[in-house]
């Protein structure tokens, strides 16, 4: 039977060079280390903090509204219609003619507040007209100007 202390240095080369190549940093590694010890230097620090100071996250610019209305993605009631309205748009209608009547107490509101600030050159605005006919009477009727 062969003796194991007669091949206990087999291999010990390619362990040894397995170990450099992972002890070897990349240039990026070694860059990052260089700003991280830079800017311990130039703040002053104790270089035991240095392993804790962070790079400053990025910071990305939040999208600026452009004024346009977001595309509707084509859904399950696409084309569909009742009574010649497009299903698509009857959750707008709803929404209006159900807040008509208290957006015209609230416009009453504005119109007597206004009236009592005019002398100061302020003015509330009020809110814009809806687009149903139906919504905007119910709106002015509600309005009790």
């Amino acid at each position: 039977m062969n003796n194991p202390s007669e091949f206990s240095n087999l291999g010990e080369g390619s362990v040894l060079d397995q170990r450099a190549l992972d002890a070897e940093l990349s240039n990026e590694q070694l860059e990052d280390i260089k700003q991280r010890m830079d800017l311990v230097e130039s703040e002053g620090m104790d270089p035991t903090q240095a392993a804790t100071v962070a790079e400053p996250a990025p910071i990305e610019p939040e999208p600026q509204p452009t004024g346009e209305q977001p595309q509707s993605k084509p859904g399950l009631f696409q084309g569909l219609s009742y009574f010649g309205q497009p299903l698509g748009e009857t959750g707008q209608q709803v929404q209006e003619r159900l807040s008509a009547p208290g957006q015209g107490i609230i416009d009453t509101a504005v119109d007597g507040i206004n009236k009592l600030i005019e002398k100061t050159g302020f003015q509330i605005p009020k809110a814009t007209k809806y687009e149903d006919g139906v919504a905007q009477w119910a709106r002015e009727v509600s309005a009790l100007a």
